[in-house]
């Protein structure tokens, strides 16, 4: 309070105190306008709130200034002070009108704002057209509407204009072309977004295509240009072709190739047809050869002159052929003379002339006019006749003038204007073949007594050849016989003689002849008569034939031979001579007179029956020849000449081919003559000579010698028989008496039988010696027939005896031959028993003394003193050695002692039987041979005889037992041998053994041997049979022998050699008599051939030796040997084996080496030594010492191991590589070259300086260096490009040169994941209401091919950038498809989706995942919500790995449409007047909902008269039904949204922007987390209830009442009608009545 004093305290304050607010200020009016091409951005200031802040704002529009029919956005504007009114016009001038509302109420609406026009222009640009579809003559091309413009709607916009161009400038045409309808530019009006189809292209050429839009306000700009390829097709037809020149025969054409439809043209065909006979032939196809015009020329061959023709073309490339082009214009060839005369036939062929016609040739459009006829009998037409035919006369000519069986030619030309055409290809034919023509005049050339000589000259045989020539002959009449008389006659001659002889011919007549020729025609002319000639005087007769041999008894002998001609007289009688001897000594022979010739004697028989021909008449009768009758009834002609032929051939004269019809001509005159009183058995020679009446002839040849019949002789005289005269050890010496009698055959041998039993004497099988008889008048010994035996030296003959004058002491050699004969039999056997070694000769120690092993060969010899007189005088050479030969020098004195019976007197026949066995018994016979037969047997008068017991026979070969061989021992068994007659009594053994690889042990090796003496058993007596022998080495052959001894002595000859038994007689260690083998010894150590070594390609190559000098192989072959290669440290670098060939192991057992190539691991200038063992099939030996250290020679590098890369990035490699054996060279520098793999440039050498700083070893750079890349070295390549394949290859150098280069190593530069795709490259290509396209460039994709793009979207926003966050982390992570591969998820294929079914929804529980191809960059998604919010993000993908996701994109708002669905109104409660119901908005599909309407209709109740159509009886229209406006702001009455709000937010994550719109719109904004568990739909998105009442009804009536709402794009379908009824209430009150009658 205030007063005079001052101004008091202040009270306390009161409590607070608040005006109440008030609804806003009225706005200003709109003032900021943004303009679109269909909408308009309207600002405005903010309004005073006046204490209550403004929670809205509305919006309206109007066209009036006045704002009349203003239509008010029912969207929930918000506090934002702009917003954007879609759905504007061109053309059209809008007024807006603001108002805000705060709790209290809404404001005013503002004033009018200016009047504001949409933008109107053109459609924006529109994106390129893209690829549906094409063949190779049209293409189907897309594209879409323009976007982000006044006309993404469609509505607006006109048309669409598609331009293209097509050909190489396509692209320069289609930017400065026009747009015009056949123009250079190809213009489609009326193009469809979803595919217009252009046709009539050309296949295979480029054709540009853009597209732009057309509304109202003009053209778009023009889409960027793409340019497709139309498939490739066949070539288009050429042109006709044009001929260029022409010849007779040829012409030369051109054509344009025409078009090639995308694939060049590579080979052309042609196709040519003969105007006048339509005749056509194709031509190719030919490669195509273009000149810088595009024209081919081409050279049509083969054409006739004169003729009209015309060509045509086509050409081909991969896909096919054109179709022909046009005909060319005709055209003519020059015209030429007549073709050559070629069809030429022969008629008429006759021995001299034939006939030709021929058909007419090509007369090449001229006329013929003439033909020319050549015809000749020579090819080479030197010589010929011509006739000239006119073309008007008939075509045929006679060629006549030839000779028979010659050849004939023919030949025709034609002429015209153009002259003579050439001669045709000539005819040719055989002149029928004739008879020869007559021959010259023969003439005699020599006569005799009875023949003459006849010659005469070879006629021409007219073509076929001469098989004979006809002679006749003829008496003349000078000698006045009468003509039936004379003599006469034929002869045939065969084949192409030309002289023959006649014979027998009278002798002192003259004759006269003629002759013919004849071949298969048959018998030729006769020549002129020859000369008369005359035949000489008579003449001794001719030799006889020599005598043969017919047949024989004991004393006649049978004989034949031809008897001569007479010679002109006849044959008076034959004088046999016969003799012992051929040479016919006086007083050896005896002659004998035998009759002539003649019919009576007994016929020829054998090789005589060989003559054919006989005569009746003997031609010696009456002295002259023969008589001429037969001879003239031979000649008739009246005979068939093929009668005429085969009588000529009855006589045959041998060597001269010629046959006569003369009267026995060549007759054989033979028959068989016995001559008597002969001595049997006998031979004899025999000739023959003839008489006539001029004297005897000649005698012929001695006959071989003929003998008389003989038979066997007598038998041995019984008294006194067979007498035994000696017996040897294994000889039995016999005598006997000659045959008495040898019946004309002497005793040829004896055959002695003679046996142990007497029973096997008659046996067949019995023993049988042939024992020869001795000559009684020779002195030598002829019974004997010497062989060869073991040891002869041949083929020296056996020498004489010893001379008399050499021989000292003849009683010696008596003596030694007797003991000789008696003891062995014949001096063969005793040879054998001499030379026990088989040497060949004997020393004078050995005939004497013998050796130590067999003894004196003779001890059983009484007179010792003799046998070194013996040696002296048998050893002639004085070599102190008996050869063979030499000892053959006794022969004849065993032969002299033989004969003298061995000292007996016995005078007959002595025979010894040799080869008897010592100690048997004998029985014997003898009879005597002859050659006609055998005697009978004479049997011993005293039986049976003894041989002599002698020493042991030998024994047989050991034989080893191999199951009791051991390594060191083996075990021999033997058979006792025959004791040849005096019992057994010991047995000695010698051996020696040798290895088995040695040659096997010999008789002197034996001799130098080991010698076992084995006596009988002690208790038993039995002689061994077997014997073990041991203490040898494994693997060595044992021979042993053995012979046994009795009383006479030990047995002259050891045992042979035993041989392999059982065993492998090539494998000597399986003898039975080898021990077993063991494992081979060590061998000596090998060596290197220093001079042999040579370094090259990094390693060294030489040879080696070893040998086996020193070790045994134990008895069997080295099958392997095997060899370790040696460091210098002793370590085995490499093993290696090699197999001996059979050659190497001869040289090893010869004591020489192997020589082999070292291995080929060799590393040059290393030192290295070797060592080997061998193997057999008993095992390996030992190791044997190392051969000598040696280091190899030097080389260049080895060639490095194929570079090696760990590391490569997008712009670098590095390079990894181990450092070569230097080969005994320090390496000193490295040379990389590189490229790219498919590049053909040439390789890029690394800078060499830049290599050698920047090469470092392994590890250099801190990482960590594991064992395996101890030693290696890096370098690091760049830059380079990315992803790409390099090639590089290393090579190292030393001071010997440059290594090989490495191989070829691949790397290639990292290929990453893709970039990620800028999301400013975003571009929507087109947007509706439920569909949205996109699309958006492609990223870089570092070096690899994009595989597909992956697309991430929805319609919820959080779930999107959840979806691309948790990518992006496990983009961190270790991703095993790193190393699997980046397959799409949920195994979808590249092109389809997932995740979008919900997109329609106002609710999405998904996000969208779909694969798109790597060649699209564009998505398209439909089925999706109007008015919805969809986001989208893109990434890329390759074989590297997935790219980032882009920044996400958007919101992409689908354009709104009018309400779809609706749900009915639901009726709260009644009245008698009213009605409250409810109603829930539907979605408004994306435009706000400003209105909303409601329509009642009565159905049924009660109604007043004055309230019903007295016309109709229908309830009037106010009454029926009504519309009015429901307050889209009225109350709500839902309770969920007084609820308190929760604090968390799980209701945002499945809320869409739709879903979030359609609460803030209907007035719940935020409300949607308390209805968690409500599903929105378009019916009944929020739930949200709003109350509305209607009044003025009718009580106890039934009504319907359905709504609709209405927003920007339209109103939705009216809803379901909802029925209620009226509370009934009392009626009303009635009207005043009126009383009519009042």
């Amino acid at each position: 309070a205030d007063s005079a004093a001052g101004c008091g305290e202040w009270s306390e304050s009161s409590e607070e105190m608040k005006t109440d607010p008030e609804r806003p200020l009225r706005p200003d009016a709109p003032y900021r306008f943004g303009v679109l091409p269909r909408a308009l951005v309207v600002g405005w200031k903010v309004a005073d709130c006046r204490g209550s802040a403004v929670l809205g704002y509305r919006l309206q529009y109007s066209l009036a200034s006045d704002m009349s029919s203003a239509l008010e956005i029912p969207a929930n504007i918000g506090t934002d002070c702009e917003y954007a009114v879609a759905g504007l016009k061109p053309h059209n001038s809008y007024h807006f009108q603001v108002r805000a509302f705060n709790a209290v109420g809404t404001s005013d609406w503002s004033a009018p704002s200016r009047p504001v026009a949409v933008k109107q222009e053109p459609p924006n640009k529109m994106a390129a057209p893209w690829l549906v579809h094409k063949t190779s003559t049209s293409i189907t091309v897309s594209f879409a509407a323009p976007a982000d413009s006044g006309t993404k709607d469609g509505e607006m916009i006109q048309s669409y204009t598609l331009l293209r161009a097509q050909g190489p400038d396509c692209l320069e045409r289609l930017a400065g072309g026009v747009k015009e309808e056949g123009g250079t530019v190809g213009v489609h009006r009326n193009a469809v977004p979803g595919g217009t189809e252009v046709k009539n292209l050309q296949p295979g050429v480029r054709c540009a295509f853009l597209v732009f839009a057309v509304n109202e306000f003009g053209e778009s700009e023009p889409s960027d240009i793409v340019v497709l390829v139309p498939d490739p097709a066949a070539p288009d037809a050429p042109d006709a072709p044009e001929m260029v020149e022409f010849t007779r025969w040829s012409a030369i054409v051109k054509f344009l190739s025409g078009k090639q439809n995308g694939l060049p043209v590579t080979t052309y065909a042609m196709q040519c047809c003969e105007a006048e006979k339509e005749k056509t032939w194709d031509l190719g196809p030919w490669d195509l050869v273009l000149d810088n015009e595009g024209i081919q020329y081409c050279g049509v061959n083969s054409l006739q002159p004169g003729a009209a023709y015309r060509v045509r073309a086509r050409v081909t490339n991969e896909l096919g052929t054109s179709p022909w082009s046009g005909w060319s214009s005709p055209f003519f060839t020059e015209t030429a003379p007549p073709d050559a005369v070629s069809k030429v036939t022969i008629e008429d062929v006759g021995s001299t002339h034939f006939r030709i016609t021929w058909e007419e040739p090509l007369d090449y459009h001229d006329a013929i006019t003439e033909y020319t006829v050549r015809w000749t009998a020579d090819e080479t037409f030197r010589v010929y006749k011509d006739m000239k035919i006119p073309a008007a006369e008939p075509r045929t000519a006679l060629c006549d003038g030839l000779t028979p069986g010659s050849m004939g030619y023919a030949s025709v030309a034609a002429s015209n204007k153009c002259g003579y055409g050439t001669f045709g290809p000539f005819v040719s034919t055989q002149m029928d073949n004739s008879v020869p023509i007559a021959p010259a005049r023969p003439r005699a050339v020599e006569v005799g007594p009875v023949h003459c000589k006849l010659s005469w000259m070879m006629p021409y045989d007219c073509g076929q050849k001469i098989t004979h020539f006809w002679i006749r002959y003829k008496e003349t009449a000078t000698d006045g016989r009468p003509e039936h008389e004379r003599h006469n006659g034929e002869a045939m001659v065969v084949g192409r003689k030309h002289h023959c002889f006649i014979t027998p011919m009278f002798s002192k007549r003259e004759y006269t002849c003629i002759i013919a020729a004849e071949n298969s025609c048959g018998i030729g002319a006769w020549s002129p008569w020859s000369k008369n000639f005359r035949i000489g005087a008579s003449a001794l007769p001719l030799t006889p034939g020599e005598p043969e041999f017919v047949s024989s008894t004991i004393h006649d002998i049978v004989a034949r031979w031809n008897q001569p001609e007479g010679m002109g007289a006849g044959i008076v009688d034959q004088v046999v001579r016969i003799s012992k001897t051929p040479a016919f000594e006086e007083g050896t022979y005896r002659d004998v007179v035998v009759p002539c010739w003649n019919k009576e004697l007994p016929e020829a028989t054998g090789d005589a029956a060989k003559g054919e021909a006989t005569a009746s008449v003997d031609p010696g009768a009456g002295g002259g020849g023969g008589g001429g009758e037969t001879g003239g009834a031979i000649a008739s002609e009246e005979l068939p000449l093929e009668e005429r032929r085969k009588r000529v051939q009855k006589a045959h004269m041998e060597g001269a081919g010629v046959f006569s019809l003369v009267l026995k001509l060549a007759l054989r005159k033979e028959a068989n003559y016995n001559i008597a009183d002969n001595i049997p058995g006998t031979g004899f020679f025999l000739k023959v000579a003839a008489r006539n009446d001029v004297g005897m002839g000649p005698w012929s040849i001695a006959s071989a010698l003929m003998h008389t019949d003989i038979k066997g002789p007598d038998p041995i005289p019984q008294d006194p028989g067979i007498e035994c005269l000696r017996s040897g050890c294994t000889t039995l010496t016999f005598g006997w008496q000659r045959s008495p009698c040898s019946w004309g055959a002497p005793v040829t041998h004896y055959l002695v039988r003679y046996a142990e039993i007497e029973e096997d004497l008659w046996k067949e099988g019995c023993n049988e010696l042939v024992h020869q008889e001795l000559d009684r008048e020779e002195s030598s010994c002829t019974w004997m027939i010497l062989q060869e035996w073991l040891g002869m030296m041949h083929p020296e003959p056996a020498p004489p005896g010893i001379k008399d004058e050499e021989l000292q002491d003849e009683e010696a050699i008596s003596l030694f031959a007797e003991y000789l004969l008696v003891r062995f039999g014949t001096l063969e056997e005793s040879w054998e028993w001499l030379d026990i070694n088989r040497s060949g000769e004997v020393a004078e120690v050995e005939f004497v003394e013998g050796d130590i092993d067999n003894g004196p060969p003779f001890a059983d010899f009484k007179n010792q003193e003799v046998l070194p007189k013996v040696f002296k005088m048998l050893d002639r050479d004085l070599r102190g050695k008996v050869s063979v030969v030499e000892f053959k020098q006794l022969l004849p004195y065993l032969e002299k002692t033989k004969k003298g019976s061995a000292g007996s007197k016995h005078n007959g026949v002595y025979c010894m039987v040799p080869g008897l066995t010592p100690g048997k018994s004998y029985y014997i016979v003898a009879r005597a041979v002859n050659k006609a037969g055998m005697s009978g047997w004479t049997r011993c008068l005293k039986e049976p005889h003894i041989t002599q017991p002698m020493s042991p026979a030998k024994i047989l070969p050991l034989q080893g037992v191999p199951e009791l061989r051991t390594l060191t021992s083996v075990t021999f068994r033997w058979e006792l041998p025959y004791s040849n007659g005096a019992p057994l009594n010991d047995i000695e053994l010698r051996y020696c053994s040798r290895d088995v690889e040695e040659p096997p042990p010999d008789r002197r090796a034996l001799r130098e041997g080991s010698l076992v003496k084995l006596d009988p058993d002690a208790t038993t007596g039995v002689i061994p049979t077997e014997i073990t022998l041991s203490n040898f080495k494994p693997g060595q052959l044992v021979f042993a022998v053995a012979r046994a001894f009795n009383n006479k002595g030990g047995a002259r000859e050891w045992s042979n050699m035993p041989g392999p038994g059982r065993g492998d007689v090539n494998n000597r260690i399986t003898w039975d008599s080898a021990t077993l083998p063991e494992a081979p010894t060590e061998l000596g150590p090998p060596a290197i051939e220093v001079e042999s070594l040579i370094s090259k390609n990094g390693s060294t190559i030489g040879m080696f030796r070893f040998n086996t000098k020193g070790a045994r192989t134990t008895g069997l072959p080295y099958i392997r040997f095997e060899f370790e290669m040696l460091d210098v440290a002793g370590n085995v670098m490499q093993e290696f084996e090699a197999e001996p060939t059979k050659d190497e192991l001869d040289e090893l057992v010869n004591g020489g080496s192997i020589r082999r190539a070292l291995p080929e691991i060799l590393a040059a200038g290393e030192q290295y030594s070797l060592r080997t063992r061998a193997k057999t099939a008993a095992g390996w030996s030992p190791l044997s010492g190392t051969s000598e250290v040696v280091r190899m020679p030097a080389d260049r590098p080895v060639q490095p191991w194929a570079l090696l890369s760990e590391f490569t990035s997008v712009r670098s490699i590095e390079l990894k590589w181990w450092v070569p054996y230097h080969n005994g060279a320090p390496i000193e520098r490295y040379e990389i070259l590189f490229k790219l793999l498919k590049s053909d440039d040439e390789w890029t050498p690394i800078d060499e300086r830049h290599l050698a700083e920047n090469t470092h070893e392994h590890g250099h750079d801190g990482r960590r260096t594991n064992a395996k890349n101890i030693g290696s070295l890096t370098y690091r390549i760049e830059p380079l490009r990315e992803n790409l394949d390099y090639v590089f290859k290393l090579r190292a150098n030393n001071s010997v040169g440059w290594s090989d280069w490495s191989d070829e190593s691949g790397f290639k530069t990292k290929a990453v994941k893709p970039a990620r795709i800028d999301s400013r490259g975003f571009e929507i290509t087109y947007q509706d209401t439920r569909q949205i396209k996109f699309k958006w460039v492609p990223p870089d994709n570092n070096g690899e091919e994009i595989t597909r793009y992956e697309v991430l979207g929805g319609p919820n926003s959080r779930m999107v950038r959840w979806a691309r966050l948790t990518q992006m982390i496990l983009s961190t992570t270790v991703d095993c498809e790193k190393l699997f591969e980046f397959l799409i998820p949920g195994g979808l294929e590249v092109g389809e989706r997932t995740g979008s079914k919900d997109f329609a929804e106002l609710k999405c529980e998904e996000c969208m995942y779909a694969a798109v191809l790597p060649h699209e960059t564009t998505f398209d998604i439909s089925e999706l919500l109007p008015g919805q919010d969809y986001w989208f993000t893109v990434r890329a993908v390759n074989k590297m790995g997935r790219g980032e996701f882009s920044d996400i994109t958007g919101p992409i708002t689908t354009y709104p449409e009018k309400p779809s669905a609706i749900m009915p109104l639901a009726v709260r409660d009644t009245d008698e007047r009213s009605c409250r119901f409810s109603f829930k908005f539907p979605y408004n599909m994306g435009a706000g909902i400003f209105e909303a309407k409601a329509q009642l209709t009565r159905t049924e109740g009660p109604l007043a008269h004055h309230e019903v159509d007295a016309t109709t009886g229908e309830p009037h229209a106010h009454l029926a039904s009504r519309e009015w406006n429901l307050d889209i702001y009225s109350k709500i009455v839902s309770d969920w949204v007084d609820v308190e709000l929760p604090k968390h937010g799980r209701g945002l994550v499945l809320v869409t922007s739709a879903l979030e719109r359609a609460f803030k719109e209907q007035g719940a904004e935020g409300q949607f987390h308390n209805r968690l568990d409500f599903v929105p739909s378009l019916e009944n998105p929020t739930d949200l209830e709003r109350l509305a009442e209607v009044d003025g009804l009718r009580p106890g009536t039934y009504y319907e009442i359905r709504w609709s709402c209405g927003s920007t794009r339209g109103w939705s379908p009216w809803s379901e009608p909802t029925k209620f009824l009226t509370e009934a209430m009392r009626p009303d009150t009635p009207e005043a009545m009126l009383i009519p009658s009042l």
